[in-house]
């Protein structure tokens, strides 16, 4: 019996289109009508040979059952239905992409991506092989990660077999407690462990074939072909990527061709897995972001000091960390703040959507934020733009949006209309930091010549006055034509006089080293244009 395109199982379930054919039959896409036509997986059961006919159906509606047992665990498929008239059973339609697939469109799996697989599929067997089952047949096609939430999810349990019994095999003179699950059929091949008997250390083994694939991009046979027995132990010769010897130790331990020598059990595997350094570091991280929801202030700090530490590794925090940037608590915003400053580049965009906040003092943050990224934070030109004409009655926000717009440089020459219009601000550092940003777009900047000439007569501001030289000269402006007159009657050209000043600032802040505890010459000029939270502002 077949099952047609249209036709509808049991009431429910329409089919939709066929998915693929197997060795017991066939899988089909359907819609369940009784849920707003949802997507799920019908597996028809069709078995051409003579022998082994009865077993293999018999095997079919093992599968049925150990998708039962394993039902609500979210990383593996949930059954549905099982009509046993129609020799078919129901499931959870996963949406996403395998292993298999992710490897042909992205090439071979770096170190990082292999441990993270790891840490995730152990905890995955430990719970299957926890209900008495084993797989039997993992490879990078029977793993896929769900589209959702990119969580991996064990597929195909089509020749898992439950536990019932165990008996003690003798192995060098030791006793192992190892379960023989029915024989029929075997797994595939180069995954499938060379033991006689299955048990959970044999998926083991098939993980550690997997995680080899992926990372050379070569399979298990081929590589036998090419060194034979001796292959478990060559398979890193395969492969451009630097892997730690951690990481191989732990590969080749799934990998051992004597059960005895690999590990027993998923819990074991993961104990060795959680001592290396990128899962510890990984481990770390996760425990502190869960703790950004702790109601205790003091675990709280302590959990966004650590993520400030781990720095762009803590980039899964940053909704979190955005969050308590916002709060109240001005210790916590503080210190969440400077952990989005040192996580680096993945927050610009987040930053950037706090600038349409309706509290000026979230804009001041996240902007005087992204002032910190300096180039990092080019993809939010635009909304800097904007903040130049932000309603912020101190100018805080259009200052910081400023300095951010020059230290990005010449990826933000659209803003060079709006920083010219900057020159003419009320407030004497928002101008001066203006010209400095102008200065920055180089030659880009050369309308903004006559303005910045303009802003040169206003001989009560030396701010504006030396930011402005300093910027015609970086845009490519001879100042060396520029003459200036002092009060006790001396003149020097502008060149001269700039350099003079570089030179005062340059032994200013020797001093200021120099100085134990002091917190700064508040005459020098450059230090009256900064601004709180601004510890980077350039020196102009």
């Amino acid at each position: 019996m077949h099952l047609e395109i249209g036709e509808v199982i049991n009431s429910r379930y329409k089919v939709v289109e066929e998915l693929g054919k197997g060795g017991f039959g066939k899988t089909f896409l359907a819609e369940d009508c009784l849920r707003f036509d949802a997507p799920c997986v019908v597996k028809h059961f069709i078995y051409e040979r003579s022998e082994n006919n009865q077993e293999a159906r018999e095997l079919f509606r093992e599968e049925a059952k150990i998708l039962l047992n394993l039902e609500n665990y979210s990383q593996t498929p949930n059954l549905f239905a099982y009509v046993h008239e129609k020799d078919c059973l129901v499931q959870e339609f996963i949406q996403g992409q395998t292993l298999e697939a992710e490897f042909e469109e992205q090439g071979t799996f770096s170190e990082q991506k292999i441990l993270e697989l790891l840490a995730e599929m152990l905890p995955v067997l430990k719970f299957v092989h926890e209900q008495g089952i084993i797989h039997k047949d993992i490879k990078p096609s029977n793993v896929i990660r769900k589209e959702s939430n990119s969580k991996l999810v064990l597929l195909d349990f089509g020749i898992s077999k439950r536990l019932n019994e165990t008996s003690p095999i003798h192995v060098n003179n030791l006793n192992i407690a190892m379960n023989e699950p029915y024989s029929f059929p075997s797994g595939t091949i180069g995954f499938q462990a060379p033991d006689s008997h299955s048990s959970p250390s044999s998926d083991l083994y098939s993980l550690g074939a997997t995680c080899m694939q992926l990372l050379t991009g070569y399979s298990p046979k081929d590589l036998e072909i090419n060194f034979g027995d001796r292959w478990i132990n060559k398979w890193q010769t395969c492969t451009d990527e630097e892997i730690s010897d951690s990481t191989y130790v732990l590969i080749k331990k799934l990998l051992s061709s004597h059960a005895i020598d690999r590990f027993q059990s998923a819990e074991d595997a993961l104990q060795e897995l959680e001592s290396i350094e990128y899962i510890r570091r990984k481990n770390d991280i996760e425990l502190s972001t869960s703790l950004l929801s702790s109601s205790v202030n003091h675990y709280k700090s302590q959990a966004i000091n650590a993520l400030a530490d781990f720095g762009q590794e803590s980039k899964n925090a940053i909704p979190d960390l955005i969050k308590l940037l916002k709060s109240q608590d001005d210790q916590i915003s503080s210190s969440a703040w400077n952990a989005l400053v040192k996580i680096g580049s993945e927050t610009v965009i987040p930053l950037t959507e706090l600038l349409e906040d309706k509290r000026v003092e979230i804009r001041r943050k996240a902007v005087s934020a992204l002032e910190q990224l300096g180039t990092n934070a080019s993809a939010a030109t635009p909304q800097l733009i904007l903040a130049l004409e932000d309603s912020d009655p101190e100018g805080d926000v259009c200052w910081y949006a400023t300095i951010a717009i020059g230290k990005i440089g010449l990826p933000a020459k659209e803003a060079i209309p709006s920083l010219i219009k900057r020159l003419r601000d009320k407030k004497s550092g928002i101008r001066a930091y203006a010209a400095w940003s102008l200065g920055k777009m180089g030659l880009e900047a050369k309308d903004a010549i006559p303005v910045l000439l303009e802003t040169l007569k206003d001989e009560n501001n030396e701010d504006a006055f030396l930011a402005g030289l300093e910027a015609l000269e970086m845009i490519g402006y001879d100042i060396s034509t520029i003459n200036i007159n002092f009060d006790d009657g001396t003149t020097s050209n502008a060149k001269e006089h700039i350099n003079f000043q570089r030179e005062e600032q340059a032994k200013a802040l020797e001093s200021q080293r120099n100085s134990s505890g002091s917190s700064g010459n508040k005459g020098i000029f450059y230090l009256e244009w900064r601004r709180p939270l601004s510890a980077n502002t350039p020196l102009i």
